[in-house]
């Protein structure tokens, strides 16, 4: 009895070493993904050039994330006008994994930030063409938008405290009229007068 039990665990070891090593074997590739996100401004450039941070969350926690990301999210910092890379993201299962991108609200009273939020969707599927392969497929999309978008972007728009607005340049042209037409008056007065005092 005992040699019995001896054998069904030696053979209960062995299968479950060959299924190890069959899923080794038979695993696919990893394959990864990156995403870029860029900032643009409009107006002049404050100097100096701010800092953006651009964030990267996932929709499921247990989505792979890239290295050095923080409490589930990474943070990608954007020097003024710029684009950058996020790290590389590796996906090692088939599945559907989606992704949050945004823009954190800067501390300048002087730029407006872009809030758009985009949502970045990747397919991981069996290659249909290579053995123990993946293909991943990136679908971007936006709030408020419609139908999938070419790439992550941020249009910020800086406004220089020093330069006048619109509206105060218009009125610093009016009172400029007006004591030009003052000054044509009273200058047209006084040559009357005088040519008034000679008649006489």
């Amino acid at each position: 009895m005992k040699r019995l039990y001896r054998i069904t665990a030696l053979a209960l070891v062995m299968l479950l070493c060959l299924s190890a090593f069959a899923v080794n074997a038979f695993a696919a590739e990893p394959q990864s993904t990156v995403f870029s996100a860029k900032v643009t401004i409009g107006g002049p450039k404050p100097i100096p050039a701010e800092k953006y941070t651009v964030m990267l969350e996932p929709l499921d926690s247990s989505n792979p994330m890239p290295a050095g990301s923080e409490d589930g999210a990474y943070k990608l910092t954007i020097t003024g006008a710029g684009k950058e890379d996020f790290p590389a993201i590796e996906f090692t299962t088939v599945g559907i994994y989606q992704y949050k991108i945004y823009q954190m609200v800067g501390k300048s009273a002087n730029e407006t930030y872009d809030h758009t939020v985009y949502t970045a969707t990747v397919y991981v599927l069996d290659s249909e063409t290579e053995e123990d392969a993946l293909t991943v497929t990136v679908v971007l999309n936006s709030e408020g938008s419609d139908g999938k978008q070419d790439g992550i972007s941020f249009k910020n728009v800086y406004y220089n405290p020093n330069q006048p607005k619109t509206g105060d340049e218009t009125h610093l042209l009016l009172w400029m009229s007006l004591m030009i037409i003052s000054g044509a008056a009273g200058a047209g007065v006084l040559f009357f007068e005088r040519k008034k005092q000679k008649k006489y």
